[in-house]
């Protein structure tokens, strides 16, 4: 499964609200028959989805309204219980008369995307980059890239959406990051702003580094999302790796690989020019 999923593509949830007083007239149900979405059962929910989460579809479930179920807006009531809640992807909410149960529902939870350590806590946001409600588990937290919050930036609020640039580009690049991280046998952590780069470049998405368990920098520069003209495309850039990791494994001895760039180049701690493998010359 994809780490970044927390359950299938599509899953029922909360199921047939008022399932167990279906008033039947002539095989149908009454036009003006009101059913309470507190009232329900949960046919599946994603396997991965955490414990908090869940807590907190109970408890909107719980405070959910009565409607008439066949009013026009009775599907987008129910609809909006589940919209309420930051970790639910809303455009995969989905309502349908399921007679003579009543109303179906199903959801998606957001895609998973990267966590930002902000104040010594870690802070997962979404693929999308909404900013996502506390409760994840060390697992899911450890396989998101970190991403430093730089200087006295504050995030909003869960559900609200991120602005910060090196956050933006970073999720951009979240695929990238992956790919490079499997390559080096998930010896991979974090995502930071390339050594160098201003932060005051406004409207240029800030240049990357990938991070390693070691403190290794892969100078990444943008993402291929980011159509950057003078970029390595992202293909170019892990073949490269690839031929470095041939000849330095694990990527012993090295402090920094520029690997956005026309001639890769291999520095130590020192800053000292390392001898690059033949193939790349």
């Amino acid at each position: 499964m994809n780490g970044r999923l927390l359950g299938t593509a599509a899953v029922t949830a909360l199921a047939l609200l008022g399932w167990w007083a279906a008033h039947l007239v002539g095989g149908g149900v009454e036009a003006g028959e009101m059913r309470s979405l507190s009232r329900y059962r949960v046919e599946s929910l994603p396997e991965r989805l955490p414990e908090r989460w869940q807590q907190q579809l109970t408890a909107a479930l719980a405070a959910a309204p009565e409607v008439e179920l066949l009013e026009p807006d009775s599907l987008l009531v129910a609809e909006r219980v589940l919209k309420g809640l930051a970790w639910i992807a809303p455009e995969s909410v989905r309502a349908r008369l399921r007679l003579p149960d009543g109303i179906e529902l199903e959801f998606q939870p957001r895609v998973l995307g990267v966590a930002v350590l902000q104040q010594g806590r870690l802070v997962p946001v979404s693929l999308d980059g909404t900013v996502l409600p506390a409760g994840l588990s060390t697992d899911h937290l450890s396989f998101l890239a970190r991403i430093p919050a730089e200087g006295q930036d504050t995030l909003p609020e869960p559900g609200g959406r991120v602005a910060d640039p090196l956050i933006q580009e970073a999720l951009r690049a979240v695929y990238e990051f992956d790919a490079v991280r499997q390559l080096l046998g998930g010896d991979l952590i974090g995502i930071e702003r390339q050594p160098g780069y201003p932060r005051n470049a406004a409207g240029v998405p800030p240049a990357m580094a990938f991070v390693t368990r070691g403190g290794c920098r892969l100078h990444w520069g943008r993402s291929d999302e980011s159509r950057d003209p003078r970029g390595v495309p992202a293909e170019l850039k892990i073949q490269r790796l690839a031929v470095v990791l041939r000849a330095y494994p694990a990527l012993q001895g090295i402090a920094h690989v520029l690997l956005d760039a026309p001639r890769v180049r291999l520095l130590d701690p020192s800053g000292a020019e390392l001898r690059l493998p033949e193939v790349l010359r």
